[in-house]
């Protein structure tokens, strides 16, 4: 049988029917309706309603801390039909309808999706765990003692063994043995998900009427070499995985196809068939760039897949390793860390701190732009692999022709003028709301007006300007009233060379008519500026001075044409969508589209975070530095992003809590009811 998916029945620990009865023991609301209460409920009532209605403080007898405490409503009576949202009054009070009291009352009115997630809680019926039974219990025991993480121990006997106890004890015996076609099928069902032919089922009984045993190892050992194999089971990780080969949903009529979902699928199903071990085959979903670092080609690169075909949620990066952060830990670990992100676990050993260690590892990672994504193989019809190579030029010169577009468009001396007349503008109001919307509506770039303000705090407005922005600072100082009245006398004084402008600027303000509005000022910057660009001016001390702060940070004009993608607007960026579709279509579509991995890699630094309080990024607490679980030891994690660190503490032998969730999950198929009820919940 194939050691990576094999099923392993004694490492469940305390036997069948114990672990069975631990499955049996949960009651109440379903796992899906708790979890839809943590991730999307409890935050909220923690965030916007406990402050006034809380355990220190309930205004109008109200609490909104307890199940129970809700029920039992407010001074004035009930506040909620458990069920019916349309007669509760929490929902009227919240959606500010006639009767009771708005609310919040203090800050803004919930958004409409904080509205539809209490309307939704409220229809299921107030989906609430039971907090304090089993937070007395938490309190006593010592987390480590919790039999999914006790070392695995081999009973006396065998699964039989152990099914026949009890059996026995309750009277019963075994099923009859099964007609040798009905096993044949059973088990060709069971581990290709194909139904056997009519002549292997002939064969079978044959072989079975000789050594039935015999029979079956020899049906098995058949079954394990076939590639259904791996296909079949692969379905079930990919499920664990939440594959999919589209992004969902996209704003800009983004196409949300990912063209190579595939080298990740496909890696699952050759690992299983292959019979990769099962430590290796988790670390490799994690780390394969760690694992294999010399090599940028490796095809197993794919499995990083793992990570990165889950849902973008609209490029909202927190949203994306919380994500991650919930795949990794119930689906490998059946720990639901992911509840930890807005409080301690209610239940679990997990502290919010564990959370934001996991959240520090992956944000210490990043994913490549799908066309650096590395290739991991080779196209065996080189015709179609070089009309593949040749539109996708087409394509790179179409995005590349509509940077140079805005490259050059920014660039034109009447634009230069109107972005410095702007920017001085925008030093001069402290209170930079008063500046939103202000680029856009003179069909300025708001990045590129922020750069040019920064580029004037650096370099002119400041004690100690830069030569050839001294005669900016003199000009900025002048009242807008009196500046025609008093520039003759600053051009009097900037056309000294004692006074140290720069040779270039000073000898423009000396052969223009003296300027009659800072406008004027800006023109003639803006000709100086655009001339060096041109790569026309002499090449002398004085204009690499101005050459060396037009091609440094901040300056937006030591950004190159590739990267000006950075200054695209949304109305740039619907037609770069349009371009970037044909990319992810020919990806998808053309068949010499060489194979990719879609991997991350670690960043240069890593990125370690606070914890956000409340689940709030906008509030941070104490430093939660890349390390493993607190309750299996919480060693720091040193090496790059800690991915590799983490793979190896999840797939080590010594953490028999990986083992049992997969054997959980084996035997559910197998079976069709799994040992213990929530197969990514052991806690």
């Amino acid at each position: 049988m194939s050691s990576c998916f094999k099923i392993s029945f004694l490492i469940l620990g305390g036997g069948i029917a114990v672990a069975h009865s631990l499955a049996s023991a949960a009651e109440g609301f379903p796992p899906d309706q708790i979890e839809f209460f943590e991730k999307n409920v409890r935050p909220i009532l923690a965030e916007r309603c406990q402050r006034c209605h809380g355990p220190e403080k309930h205004e109008n007898g109200l609490r909104l801390d307890a199940r129970s405490a809700i029920l039992q409503g407010s001074d004035y009576g009930k506040v909620v039909e458990p069920g019916n949202p349309g007669a509760s009054k929490l929902m009227k009070a919240i959606r500010h309808q006639p009767g009771p009291e708005p609310m919040p009352k203090k800050g803004e009115q919930l958004s409409l999706g904080e509205i539809a997630a209490l309307e939704k809680w409220i229809q299921m019926g107030l989906p609430w765990p039971e907090e304090k039974v089993v937070a007395a219990a938490h309190a006593k025991a010592d987390p480590k003692q919790h039999w999914a993480f006790l070392p695995v121990k081999k009973p006396q006997g065998g699964v039989d063994d152990l099914v026949g106890g009890k059996l026995k004890a309750a009277g019963l015996d075994f099923a009859p043995e099964a007609e040798a076609g009905a096993l044949c099928r059973r088990i060709t069902v069971s581990l290709t998900g194909l139904q056997p032919s009519f002549e292997e089922m002939q064969a079978f009984r044959t072989a079975a009427g000789k050594d039935r045993k015999a029979a079956v190892e020899a049906l098995v050992d058949r079954l394990l070499t076939k590639p259904a194999y791996g296909e079949r089971w692969a379905r079930h990780w990919l499920d664990v995985a939440r594959y999919a080969d589209t992004d969902g949903y996209q704003v800009a009529a983004r196409n949300t196809s990912y063209p190579y979902a595939y080298t990740y699928r496909d890696w699952v199903v050759k690992s299983l068939n292959e019979d990769l071990p099962y430590d290796q085959f988790l670390m490799h979903q994690l780390a394969a760039d760690r694992l294999h670092p010399e090599d940028k080609t490796h095809p197993s690169l794919a499995a990083l897949g793992f990570l990165n075909v889950g849902d973008r949620f609209i490029s909202d990066r927190n949203l994306q390793i919380d994500d991650r952060i919930d795949v990794v830990s119930r689906g490998m670990l059946g720990f639901t860390v992911g509840c930890a992100r807005c409080h301690d676990h209610k239940f679990d050993p997990i502290p919010s701190k564990d959370y934001y260690a996991m959240y520090s590892i992956f944000t210490s990672s990043e994913e490549p732009e799908q066309n650096d994504l590395p290739v991991i193989g080779k196209v065996a019809d080189a015709a179609a692999a070089r009309d593949y190579d040749l539109k996708v030029g087409e394509i790179a010169k179409k995005e590349l022709d509509f940077k140079r577009q805005v490259y050059e468009e920014i660039r034109k001396p009447e634009r230069l003028a109107e972005y410095l007349v702007f920017a001085q503008e925008a030093v001069s109001i402290k209170d930079r709301s008063a500046l939103r919307g202000r680029a856009g509506q003179l069909k300025l770039r708001d990045r590129v007006a922020d750069r040019w303000t920064d580029f004037l705090k650096r370099h002119a407005l400041n004690a100690k300007p830069h030569p050839v922005l001294l005669a900016w600072k003199e000009f900025a100082a002048l009242p807008a009233g009196d500046f025609a009245a008093k520039a003759p006398g600053v051009v009097q004084q900037m056309i000294k060379p004692e006074r140290g402008l720069n040779a270039v600027a000073r000898n423009e303000l000396a052969k223009r008519p003296v300027p009659k509005s800072f406008n004027d000022v800006a023109v003639m910057y803006a000709d100086i500026f655009a001339t060096c660009l041109s790569g026309k001016e002499p090449d002398n001390a004085d204009w690499k001075q101005v050459r060396e702060i037009l091609q440094t940070d901040p300056s937006p004009m030591s950004v190159p044409v590739e990267e000006a993608n950075v200054f695209f607007t949304r109305k740039d960026l619907d037609s770069v969508v349009r371009i970037s579709n044909e990319r992810v279509k020919l990806e998808s579509t053309h068949e010499g589209a060489p194979p990719r991995a879609m991997v991350s890699v670690d960043k240069p630094k890593p990125q370690d975070v606070g914890i956000f309080i409340r689940g709030n990024p906008a509030r941070r607490g104490d430093a939660a530095p890349r390390a493993w679980l607190t309750a299996f030891g919480g060693e720091k994690f040193t090496d790059g992003s800690g991915r590799l660190e983490l793979a190896r503490r999840i797939a080590s032998k010594d953490n028999p809590l990986t083992a049992r969730v997969i054997v959980n999950r084996v035997w559910t198929q197998h079976f069709g009811k799994p040992l213990v009820g929530q197969t990514s919940d052991f806690g």
